[in-house]
């Protein structure tokens, strides 16, 4: 037997099949026996503060995603040698990596349920959001370049592009993903910003100084900047910007890039349905903003209590999860949600990340994010589920009178 200390040895084993390379410690939660080619995984040695009876499915979530991650599939039993992580779970794990090159050489699979009654609302829009961030982007982008340049630091843009600062253009804007901004709102663009350690500080105090000018800080903290109001030379009206400073420079896939080679993968595919998807992230997202159900929950506050809810990143997820179907993804997750408290359906049901979040990586955390447990809570799940059962009922009763697009 192999004792598998932690997710880090986890992984190393699915890759390499070292066995001794692995840390031995008989209080590891999971073991690999080698005459069963098997995992036992012992729930009762998984540690976890916040909520202890989450402990065991959090671990067990992250392991079969490693799995599915690494095209691996070993059986995971209990102690008692009930499966817990079966080759068709597995196989639907791969299934929905389709588009993302660096697991799949498959294609992303498309829902059959891409249109519906209230789409038409959000497909107008596409062209001239895209339109609008690309004469935004180039402008903002210059100013950061600038500011960097300033100090005395080069520039690049993408991950593992090169340069002293490696801009990451991360938020939904970029993707096209973003809901309409409003008359009197300003746009929104989110960046990850990769340097070295020993640089956090200069490039945040430059960030901070020199955007501030004609706008203000809402948050501040060793690694993240948040400006409102902000105005960019080159550029009509004012915008806010997120700044995630993530003091590590390794290759890895991230968040973004898996969210943006599904969409890209479905673009390639079928411009029209791409613009289906797009509209149907856009759905979803005025959905549940709509019923308040949309910020997670270390999120703003929604009058007196927080929404709860999986956030703009979990909601892109979310319907990808679901073949880019906004209909198929409440149809999922009200069939896991029925007749549970949320305690019970955060074990049982996830969405989960295929690529990693910078700031967890930073922290030398596990990196791929769980949206469930993360961002959702009691609140937020109550009202989501209701909001999602009214939603589903109406949409049957109008297709059940053929009221179909």
């Amino acid at each position: 037997m192999i004792y598998l200390g932690d997710l880090i040895n986890f992984e190393e084993f699915l890759k390499t099949n070292k066995k001794g390379a692995l840390e031995s410690a008989a209080t590891a939660p999971v073991v690999y026996v080698e005459d069963l080619n098997a995992f036992i995984y012992d729930e009762s040695k998984v540690f976890y503060r916040k909520v202890p009876e989450l402990a065991g499915c959090r671990y067990l979530y992250a392991l079969k995603l490693l799995e599915a991650i690494n095209n691996r599939y070993i059986p995971i039993f209990d102690r008692n040698k009930k499966l817990l992580f079966t080759e068709e779970e597995f196989l639907e794990y791969r299934s929905k990596m389709g588009g993302i090159k660096e697991y799949t050489n498959e294609d992303f699979q498309l829902s059959d349920n891409l249109m519906f009654e209230g789409l038409e609302n959000f497909l107008p829009f596409i062209d001239d959001n895209m339109k609008q961030v690309s004469e935004r982007r180039k402008p903002v982008i210059e100013e950061i370049v600038r500011l960097m340049d300033s100090i005395g630091l080069t520039t690049t843009i993408g991950n593992n592009s090169g340069g002293d600062v490696e801009l990451i253009e991360a938020g939904s804007t970029i993707r096209g993903t973003n809901l309409p901004v409003a008359s009197g709102n300003n746009w929104d663009f989110d960046y990850t910003v990769r340097i070295n350690p020993d640089k956090v500080w200069v490039v945040k105090n430059a960030l901070e100084n020199g955007l501030i000018a004609n706008g203000h800080i809402t948050q501040t903290s060793k690694y993240k900047v948040r400006l409102l109001g902000v105005k960019i030379p080159n550029m009509d009206g004012l915008i806010d910007l997120d700044f995630s400073l993530t003091p590590e420079k390794e290759e890895y896939l991230s968040t973004e890039d898996a969210i943006s080679e599904q969409l890209e993968n479905i673009r390639s595919q079928d411009e029209e349905k791409y613009r289906l998807v797009l509209a149907n992230i856009m759905f979803a997202k005025a959905f549940l903003k709509k019923v308040g159900v949309y910020k997670p929950s270390r999120g703003i506050l929604n009058g007196d209590r927080q929404q709860g809810g999986i956030g703009g990143v979990g909601i892109e997820n979310w319907i990808l999860r679901n073949g880019g179907s906004f209909i198929d993804a409440a149809r999922e997750f009200l069939s896991h949600a029925e007749g549970k408290e949320f305690l019970e359906f955060q074990k049982e049901y996830a969405i989960l990340d295929f690529g990693k979040n910078h700031v967890e990586v930073s922290k030398g955390n596990f990196p791929y994010d769980n949206f469930i447990m993360k961002n959702m809570r009691h609140v937020g799940y109550e009202m989501m589920r209701e909001a999602l059962k009214q939603f589903v009922e109406e949409y049957d009763k109008n297709q059940s009178k053929g009221n179909r697009i």
